[in-house]
């Protein structure tokens, strides 16, 4: 029986010639052809692959791995450092008094020039002069309902909620959100549901960019008036949607949290689908927030399936459980319906709950689970929810507690924009200045954090390989001569061939920390070396290949994962950067030198072998001494950025660039690379 049948596929086919190529090239090294099929074709992640949690038996670990972790987060969101954001203020107007409550327009910026648009429902009664009697505050950006706010259930829908037991009232089954936003604020609380990017009223960005890009449109190149958003340069900076919505979240936070009725110190957040999205992963960078009930979404199955939903570096070594954690130990409560949620119960909620064991708070983590529905934030599920947001702010309010019905509300009377209130400009021309401005304002604030946010930056987007890495330890095989030893390290990412020879009379394991170790970085083992910097007691040639990944489908590119459409968190949301991948092999050869030999190491290279050098040094300042250019420069100066060639200064026109690395412009590239190695010394 064939062992390997994806080899019968001709895009396999072909990957497994080149890697038959490289063999010929490296023949010297004893590596074999019927060794190199024992390499382990691999697919990337995605955001459907099963996510599971494993947690740590303590505090202190889970700590660390929570620090690390947020600081990924807010990396991959574009928010360390947090942009300049505008000034907190709010246009409130249009009130309205009903039943219990009151609901007002309300409209802000978050970045200068883009506007946070929704509505604020506010308990009725008045509040006391005294300010210790402030309500808490519930913020709630919607999910995928077709308009947000404004949203109009069918007749066929209404009909089938109500039928089923899902809501109780003709109204709430139209528009479930308005029906939680009333309920809430009639319970005592100030209410601010906001609109989700290109729905209702925030249209300076569309619809079908921000929620569906690579249906209806494609890429265009920046120009001297800006770029757009999934742009390679967009990426570069880490500006994504989601970021840019976690910005408005942040900001509604600084607004809404400032009013003279509301209590900052009591927050809350929740919402359903990527409503939910956008809930947990603000309260894992906001500790101003003091609960989080993001329903129906964290599971270990689908990971977002919105454009939206997805950032480059933001699931890489993590999903959708672990980032939720990041909330222990304040209260969190999930739901559970007949989606990809419908095994959280017993896939996903014991990690959490060992999360909050930690802290002695297993408690406060909380699963409603309704799995006879689908998709839904159904009145069952607000009644869970209100429950647990009454025990948040300690309400005492008798439970259950039941909606009651309301006034609706349509589109006109919600609406923050009339005569008197403009909306304002949007379209393609905007969002290039946008994120051109908020470019120019990274390059800012980067410079003014320097090198801490430099530092923290790369070492971040340098990491997620190691534990891929170290998958090589044990899976190294050697032939030791007298003066000759060939390496081969192979592992799920890629094959790393290296030959080490000695200048001198004695072999490689009989170095002493006296010697000098020289690694070369060349593009195929017995190919001419034209460096004469050859000075050390042994010389080590290393060929790293690209990975093999099973979904690529073309040689010498960035392999991407199947999801036609064109962004690049699908991918590089869930699998480092090719480049990263190599760096973290690299690495791995690096530390097994280290064991094997005393010797301190001098990397020479050029081009990509100098990045995937710089990123260990950054990584592990102790394995190289220091990294050379094939001209024999010295490349550790801030100053050396000119000795890589300027096709390989990490901009890329196109995703499947082989340079392309997400976030690499927003810590200055090669420069910010070098920087951040200099400040670590």
């Amino acid at each position: 029986m064939n062992r390997h049948p994806e080899f019968l596929d001709p895009a396999y086919a072909l990957r497994f010639l080149a890697i038959l190529l490289l063999s010929n090239a490296i023949s010297g090294t004893g590596l074999l052809a019927n060794e190199l099929q024992e390499i382990r074709l691999t697919r990337l992640r995605d955001l459907e692959n099963h996510c599971p949690m494993v947690p740590p038996d303590n505090k202190e670990a889970w700590e660390r791995r929570a620090d690390e972790l947020r600081l990924q987060v807010r990396i991959a969101l574009g928010i360390h450092p947090v942009p300049t954001l505008a000034s907190p203020q709010a246009t409130i107007h249009g009130r309205r008094d009903m039943d219990g409550y009151s609901i007002e327009k309300v409209y802000f910026e978050s970045l200068p020039g883009f506007y946070v648009t929704g509505s604020l429902y506010r308990p009725q009664s008045k509040v006391p002069s005294n300010t210790s009697e402030k309500y808490p505050l519930v913020l709630l950006p919607h999910g995928h309902w077709e308009e947000g706010r404004f949203y109009n259930a069918s007749p066929d829908e209404v009909s089938k909620l109500l039928a089923t037991g899902a809501e109780r009232f003709v109204n709430a089954a139209i528009n479930h959100m308005q029906a939680q936003c009333v309920q809430l604020a009639r319970m005592g609380m100030v209410v601010f549901q906001y609109d989700m990017i290109g729905y209702a009223d925030s249209k300076q960005i569309s619809f079908d960019l921000a929620h569906r890009f690579g249906i209806n449109d494609a890429n265009v190149a920046p120009t001297e008036q800006g770029w757009r958003f999934f742009s390679t340069k967009a990426e570069g900076y880490h500006q994504s949607i989601l970021g840019l919505q976690t910005i408005n979240t942040i900001q509604a936070i600084n607004v809404i949290g400032s009013l003279s009725d509301v209590d900052a110190d009591r927050i809350a957040i929740t919402g359903a689908s990527g409503g939910g999205t956008q809930a947990f992963l603000a309260i894992a960078i906001e500790p101003r927030i003091s609960g989080a009930f993001p329903a129906v979404m964290v599971s270990t199955g689908m990971q977002g399936g919105c454009t939206c939903e997805n950032a480059c570096n933001l699931r890489i070594g993590t999903g959708n459980i672990e980032l939720a954690a990041l909330a222990a130990p304040r209260p969190l409560g999930l739901t559970a319906a007949d989606d990809w949620t419908r095994h959280v119960a017993t896939d996903g909620l014991p990690e959490l709950k060992k999360v909050y064991g930690l802290y002695g708070k297993p408690e406060n983590v909380t699963l409603f689970s309704a799995t006879q529905f689908p998709h839904n934030y159904n009145h069952l599920s607000r009644v869970a929810m209100y429950s647990w947001v009454n025990r948040l702010f300690k309400l005492g309010l008798s439970e259950p507690i039941l909606e009651r019905n309301f006034e609706l509300l349509n589109k006109p009377e919600l609406t923050v924009w009339d005569s008197q209130h403009l909306a304002p400009m949007g379209g393609p021309a905007f969002e290039s200045r946008l994120l051109k401005a908020w470019g120019a304002d990274i390059d800012k604030s980067v410079a003014l954090e320097a090198p801490r946010s430099i530092v923290d930056g790369w070492r971040t987007m340098t990491q997620p390989t190691l534990t891929i890495a170290d998958s090589l330890k044990g899976e190294t095989e050697a032939r030791i001569d007298r003066n000759e030893t060939d390496y081969i390290l192979r592992n799920q990412e890629g094959i790393i061939v290296a030959r080490a020879r000695s200048v001198g009379s004695k072999p490689l394991n009989e170095s002493s920390a006296n010697d000098r170790l020289e690694v070369r970085i060349v593009s195929q083992l017995g190919a001419e070396w034209t460096s004469t910097l050859i000075s050390g007691d042994f010389v080590v040639d290393v060929v790293i290949a690209d990975p093999v990944i099973a979904d690529s489908t073309s040689l010498g590119e960035q392999p991407l994962v199947s999801n036609p459409r064109p962004s690049a968190a699908y991918t590089f949301g869930y699998n480092p950067a090719q480049l990263i991948r190599k760096a973290g092999v690299f690495l791995a050869l690096s530390r097994h030198l280290s064991h094997f030999s005393p010797a301190p190491q001098d990397v020479v290279a050029e081009s990509e072998g100098l990045f995937l050098a710089l990123c260990a040094k950054l990584q592990e300042p102790q394995t190289i001494k220091q990294i050379y250019s094939n001209d024999n420069k010295e490349v550790m100066e801030v100053s050396a950025a000119s000795s890589f060639p300027p096709k390989f200064l990490l901009e890329a026109d196109t995703i499947r660039d082989r340079n392309f690395l997400p976030g690499s412009l927003r810590y200055d590239g090669i420069r910010g690379l070098l920087q951040a190695i200099n400040q670590s010394k």
